[in-house]
């Protein structure tokens, strides 16, 4: 009988956990009348800018919101485009039905019925029990929560869907800026975290039950409405310095954020995305190129200077809000490195490199959102990119084939770029069941290029060339969306005017004037409906595509997007999708004959300037994430197929010059996994925390390319393996200890062939630390590299050591790469990429490591 009174017990808690006591209500406006389309936002009565969870009013005004039934007394803020915001107080205990009742500031609004996310949908960070100190920031803290999946420039992704708003205290501060926010917003200020998923704001008018996620930031009520400022100053060994500073006031109307950072060591502050977003859409693969150098970090460098600025102002009024994001960057590099270019598996040019880099970028982001009326909303979104650089290279090849030769190469580049994009869309409500909107895009990008090459101590006149390309982009878009039970319908059109011009011109016209353009005339068909059937959400999108050249034949494609999710429980979900889209083959690799130095010339037979890939993708994830068991998972499962791609090929090595060939290709398949489990165990009486985790990522690339004169198939295949393991005591002078090994084979062959591999393993061990005052961290790195031939391992070391003087002032001492720094260590590095039939390994010698006497000033 023992067992079945378990049995018994089991179900009875399955049964009784997690209760929840259900708001009821209805919505009303001052003359009684049913109000539907309101916003309802339930907070915490003890913290009332943290979100519980948020329902919305159906066709009658009535609305129905689960709670916690260990929530007692609540606050329900209720919103509706035409009508005066209301607050009011609901105590569980009383079961009460709610009639509320908000004015009308406009003119009346009615109808949309969507079921009310249950508190499922607001996951809270348990802060205060992940053992941080108060310098530490977002970027940890997420690293320690289950679900979420984080990347160095910034990405942040929940459950599979992308995070790219981050609020405090519930208002729009961080939009698309999620680097600056995980990386400067630290314990210290923060009260609370919550990750809200299908987040809907009260400027938003649409049908949809599935939204992006959000991260919300709680400030404690000391940094709520008062402007808060903080400077770094640091300067040490070798003369390297740091300054940098961030300022930020926090407020219901108005939140702003600056934050400026010059160094010597190379530590960059902003991410790609961060700048970019808004032009990214738009943006030709050579302004992306043009745009990377400033934001990736080079530490692999023999010197480095970075100063970085941003300012983000946001305000919100009842009926409008607006932003503008400004950003400023300047770059200068020296790299010293050497190269090893191989086909096959046969070495065919060794390379000594110093190259030197100088450059500046400034962005600005405008945005606006204005109710014109009751049922209408405007959105406007401007933004600009323009960039200025100068690349001066020296390179001695030693080039093995067809004979042993020898020569010294300078090349001096110069590009520059001027992009800017706006964007407008209005939306409007034409009944209780329709919208309809309207986007208008214009983008206009202008590049010029400007190179000169020659050999030294050699005969051979210097090369000049420019290259100038312009792109300009107009796009109408009218869409209605039809609300329907459980559903929605969107059909629309789409109508594209996209024109691009190349020009290149070299010295002497010696291989004349190369000149390419294309007017391309798009128009589509959108058709999408996606809603729910119980716990399965499903999405379906059909865009038909005619594209008409003026040079060519018209073309037709059908885009789609297909999703469908099924949501096991709370934060379990399985979901499989397939998408297929095209881009347009760049033009400035269509030029009959690119110079790219003396001695690397590239060449194309590519006749039609309208051609374009088709890119199919699926997919397959499964999250499960239980944060009462400290337990997550996740699988996701990638593959693509591209057809018709462009790739530049080695073809010739003649008279000490390597002929590259840029030609179209058939297919490339690719396959990518990424696996990851967690568990965490609290040990002994006195709880002490051991997390475990490990990983996998894996990939798979196979394409065609040109191997001895013919057409093979090559291969790329990585794997990363990896073993986090953390221990986290409580109430020692140690915070936490953790080991994370990794393992990267990386293998390339040409047909059945392997003609490459590389190998790299790294252990990184981190010991944190600190009471009260003290706070410390030492970071002992090893890595291990295996390449071809040639082996060796490195050893470093980085160090924290703050002591707070005063809730005002902190003296710390930091310090990364000491071995390095000190010469103590040999440091070295190798990295092996493969471009077409060519496989390039760089090796490096160079390190920037520091170590900083740091003092920090709060104002």
């Amino acid at each position: 009988m023992k067992w079945h009174f378990s049995i018994l017990s089991f179900f009875f808690l399955i049964i009784t956990y997690g209760q929840e006591n259900q708001i009821r209500g209805r919505i009303l406006d001052s003359y009684g009348v049913p109000i539907p389309f309101a916003n309802i936002i339930v907070n915490d009565n003890a913290s009332p800018s943290k979100t519980i969870t948020y329902g919305y009013s159906d066709n009658k005004g009535e609305f129905r919101i689960d709670i916690s039934e260990n929530l007692e007394i609540v606050f329900l803020n209720i919103t509706c485009i035409g009508y005066v915001e209301k607050s009011v107080s609901y105590h569980s205990k009383s079961n009460k039905y709610l009639e509320i009742n908000i004015e009308t500031s406009v003119t009346k609004l009615k109808e949309v019925v969507i079921e009310a996310r249950q508190l499922r949908d607001t996951l809270k960070l348990d802060i205060k029990n992940m053992n941080l100190s108060k310098d530490d920031n977002l970027r940890k803290m997420l690293e320690k929560t289950g679900g979420v999946i984080l990347s160095e420039d910034g990405s942040i992704s929940y459950q599979g869907k992308q995070i790219n708003r981050v609020l405090v205290n519930g208002k729009e501060v961080f939009v698309n800026q999620n680097k600056v926010a995980l990386d400067n917003i630290t314990y210290d200020i923060m009260k609370g975290v919550q990750v809200i998923n299908n987040y809907k704001d009260k400027f938003s008018l649409d049908f949809d039950r599935i939204r992006s996620p959000v991260i919300n930031i709680e400030t404690k009520s000391e940094f709520k409405g008062v402007l808060k400022a903080e400077i770094d100053l640091g300067y040490g060994h070798k003369k390297n310095y740091l300054f940098g500073g961030k300022g930020f006031f926090f407020s219901d109307k108005i939140n702003a954020f600056l934050t400026s950072n010059s160094n010597n060591f190379g530590k960059k502050e902003f991410s790609q995305k961060d700048i970019s977003t808004p032009i990214q859409q738009y943006a030709s693969p050579a302004l992306r190129g043009l745009l990377s150098p400033f934001f990736e970090t080079n530490q692999r460098a023999r010197k480095s200077f970075i100063s970085s600025s941003s300012i983000t102002l946001r305000k919100e009024k009842k009926n409008s809000k607006s932003g503008i994001v400004l950003y400023y960057g300047a770059t200068s590099n020296e790299v010293l490195r050497s190269q090893n270019i191989f086909i096959g598996d046969t070495l065919i040019r060794k390379s000594h490199l110093d190259l030197r880099e100088e450059g500046h970028f400034v962005s600005a982001t405008i945005n606006h959102v204005q109710k014109l009326s009751s049922k209408t909303v405007l959105q406007n979104i401007f933004s600009s990119v323009i960039t200025t650089k100068e690349n001066n290279n020296m390179s001695l090849d030693s080039l093995f084939s067809p004979n042993l030769s020898f020569f010294l190469e300078r090349t001096k580049i110069k590009p520059s770029n001027f992009s800017v994009v706006n964007s407008l869309k209005v939306t409007s409500l034409l009944n209780y069941h329709t919208s309809f909107n309207i986007n208008l895009d214009f983008y206009q990008e202008n590049i010029s290029n400007n190179l000169d090459t020659q050999l030294i101590n050699s005969t051979t006149p210097k090369v000049i060339q420019k290259e100038d390309f312009s792109k300009q982009h107009f796009s109408f878009n009218p869409n209605f969306k039809f609300k329907l039970k459980n559903a929605s319908l969107n059909l629309g059109g789409n109508l594209i005017s996209r024109r691009e011009k190349a020009i290149l011109n070299n010295q002497g016209n010696l291989f004349g004037e190369n000149k390419r353009k294309r007017h391309l005339v798009i128009s589509e068909l959108l058709a999408l409906y996606k809603g729910y059937v119980g716990k399965l959400d499903y999405n379906f999108s059909f865009t038909p595509t005619l594209i008409y050249s003026e040079k060519s034949n018209n073309s037709t494609i059908s885009k789609m997007s297909h999703t469908l999710v099924y949501n096991f429980e709370t934060q379990k979900k399985i979901s499989i999708g397939f998408r297929r889209r095209f881009y347009f083959q760049d033009l400035t690799m269509m030029f009959d004959t690119i110079i790219k130095s003396v001695n690397n010339i590239v060449v194309s037979d590519i006749k039609r300037n309208d051609g374009f890939s088709v890119k199919d993708i699926a997919s397959f994830s499964w999250f499960n994430n239980n944060v009462a068991k400290s337990k997550s998972t996740f699988f996701i499962y990638n593959y693509s197929k591209e057809n018709n791609f462009l790739q530049s090929t080695l073809d010739s090595v003649s008279n000490n010059i390597f002929f590259y060939s840029n030609r179209v290709f058939d297919d490339k398949h690719t396959h990518n996994i990424n696996l990851g489990i967690k568990k965490g165990f609290y040990l002994g009486s006195k709880l002490n925390r051991l997390d475990l985790s490990g990983g996998l990522k894996f990939s798979f690339t196979d394409y065609p390319t040109i191997f001895s004169g013919l057409e093979t198939d090559a291969n790329i295949t990585s794997w990363e393996p990896s073993i986090a393991i953390t221990y986290v005591p409580r109430k020692i002078f140690i915070r936490e200890i953790t080991n994370v090994s990794k393992y990267r084979p990386q293998i390339f062959r040409v047909g059945d062939v392997e003609t490459n591999r590389q190998t790299i393993f790294n252990n990184r061990l981190t010991i944190e630390g600190g009471r009260q005052e003290i706070n410390w961290s030492v970071d002992f790195d090893y890595q291990f590299y295996n390449v071809q031939q040639d082996n060796f391992g490195v050893l470093d070391l980085n160090l924290l050591f703050g002591y707070e003087v005063s809730d005002k002032f902190k003296l710390s001492l930091k310090g990364q790469s000491i071995l390095s720094l000190f010469k103590i260590n040999n440091f070295n590095s190798v990295n092996t990429l493969s471009n077409g039939n060519v496989v390039t390994q760089t090796f490096n010698n160079n390190n920037l490591g520091f170590l900083l006497l740091n003092a920090t000033i709060k104002l």
